[in-house]
């Protein structure tokens, strides 16, 4: 995706995409996927990216999914992706004998809330807004398919 917007304000920077669903569109085609990144001051010890729902990202609230009851509805492979992703700029920026890096990446999504209303995502026991299913940008088969379609 290429960048829609980018700022950056102090020790805060924002940058969001327009998703393009490809060949297989669902209720997310065209949304603005926004991430927000900040220092976090909480915490010692090694680098850490703590991710958060923003507006328009869901939370958990029915155990059975892959992630946990009372967090973000991002699943574990873009949870990974960003974690990656922001390890990768920490470590082209920073000098490894300054103090640790922990950082907090709030991911929310334009009219997400909105959009959800269009999903399963309420019967899955997923509210407040839409899931970050994320995989490699394919569709998965099976079950999986179905569900991206419904994001």
């Amino acid at each position: 995706f290429l960048l829609h917007s980018c700022t950056l304000e102090g020790e805060t920077a924002r940058a969001s995409v327009i998703k393009d669903a490809g060949d297989d569109p669902d209720v997310t085609n065209g949304a603005e996927i926004i991430a927000v990144v900040s220092r976090n001051a909480a915490g010692e010890g090694e680098d850490s990216v703590e991710i958060k729902a923003g507006f328009g990202v869901g939370t958990v609230t029915k155990p059975g999914l892959s992630i946990p009851v009372g967090e973000p509805a991002i699943n574990p492979v873009p949870r990974q992706m960003i974690r990656e992703a922001v390890a990768e700029a920490i470590s082209e920026m920073t000098d490894s004998s300054v103090e640790p890096v922990r950082l907090v990446v709030t991911i929310s999504v334009r009219k997400g809330e909105e959009l959800a209303e269009r999903t399963l995502n309420r019967r899955l026991g997923i509210i407040g807004g839409l899931s970050i299913l994320g995989t490699t940008g394919n569709c998965p088969t099976g079950l999986g398919q179905g569900l991206d379609r419904h994001h």
